[in-house]
């Protein structure tokens, strides 16, 4: 195995790579970790901010401010809650896919039922068409917050931050396209530190 003599070994250049999982076991927290779980506490934050920002906005118009900041802060927690019960702070889906935008349209829509059936019970006095309004402004707004904060995490891992240590195992052959294309363009997040293949005819001892 030939591993690379880069900052991504802090317990040496010449040491494995501590996160490596072996037979279905866990590895002990690392700085992806840490790192993964500060980027879905950054982005479970700016939900909350924007939804109390938008549906502060729009209800000061019609309530007092406090009133106004009161569902404000209703609103945005109940969209934090709801976007965690649907599970879209998974930290495997941090800067991966599409995953970390699948969740908003499924949670604006329970949050549109839960608000009908709380203005059915009479425990919320809001209109239709600004619950309505404020849904969709959310919507747009959480979007946006994080497609941004995707872009900002895609360029830390150009710099080589925000990204996982990986292991290519496989013949020299299958590899050498993979590695070639992860090497060339980090904002996929997986810097490779070694490569394991079989030793065969025409292979170089890996």
């Amino acid at each position: 195995m030939t591993l690379r003599t880069d900052a991504d070994h802090p317990q040496g250049p010449d040491e494995p790579p501590t996160s490596v999982r072996l037979a279905g076991v866990a590895a002990p927290h690392t700085a992806w970790h840490r790192a993964a779980r500060g980027y879905i506490a950054i982005r479970a934050g700016a939900d909350f901010l924007m939804t109390l920002l938008v549906v502060t906005a729009l209800c000061v118009r019609h309530y007092r401010l406090v009133e106004a900041v009161e569902l404000g802060l209703l609103a945005a927690a109940g969209l934090v809650v709801t976007t965690g019960l649907y599970h879209g702070y998974r930290r495997r889906h941090a800067v991966v896919g599409p995953e970390e935008l699948r969740s908003i349209l499924p949670v604006a829509g329970v949050l549109a039922v839960v608000s009908l059936v709380l203005q059915g019970l009479g425990l919320l006095d809001v209109p239709h068409p600004l619950v309505l309004q404020a849904l969709v402004l959310t919507a747009v707004v959480t979007t946006l917050t994080r497609l941004l904060q995707r872009m900002v995490a895609r360029r830390l891992r150009t710099d080589g931050r925000l990204a996982r240590r990986t292991l290519l195992v496989g013949t020299s052959a299958s590899l050498r396209p993979v590695f070639d294309a992860l090497d060339d363009a980090r904002c996929h997040g997986l810097t490779i530190v070694g490569v394991c293949a079989p030793e065969g005819p025409g292979d170089a001892p890996s």
